[in-house]
């Protein structure tokens, strides 16, 4: 492990010589910012929120609006109950499976029943702070 990112950091590094060769700091900066957002999990965050579906990107917003939890109300579908007494119901067992598959909510319905209730994870906080993107800016690769 530690032989392949020696490799890595060698490559990187003949990278930022051509760059520099080159005479394109502009070109540098970007790169290295590019290297630090993959370091950070910028970068899968940004993949994350891409790969979701609409419905699944509005229920986590729903969820990121102070504390909530999912409850199963019927044997394919769930509510959404916060302290703050709003609700949204409705939502599909397949869009909960697939946050929960992503990580990005836990199951907490217990042993003998682990998807009668789902909560949100840090995950799913750092793809909303960090994937989403700002109202109106739109990503490298973005096609409408």
């Amino acid at each position: 492990m530690q032989r392949l990112d020696r490799e890595c950091q060698e490559q990187t590094e003949r990278v930022r010589d051509m760059v520099r060769e080159a005479g394109r700091p502009d070109l540098l900066a970007e790169f290295d910012q590019r290297l630090r957002e993959s370091d950070l999990g910028i970068t899968g965050a940004r993949s994350t929120w891409h790969s979701i579906s609409d419905a699944q990107r509005r229920l986590l917003i729903l969820l990121s609006n102070g504390p909530a939890s999912l409850r199963r109300t019927k044997a394919a579908s769930y509510d959404v109950v916060s302290e703050a007494g709003s609700r949204a119901t409705g939502i599909r067992l397949g869009t909960v499976r697939n946050l929960a598959r992503r990580e990005l909510l836990e199951w907490t319905g217990g042993a003998f029943d682990p998807e009668a209730s789902a909560a949100p994870t840090e995950r799913m906080s750092f793809v909303l702070k960090h994937g989403r993107p700002a109202p109106g800016a739109h990503f490298n690769g973005f096609r409408p």
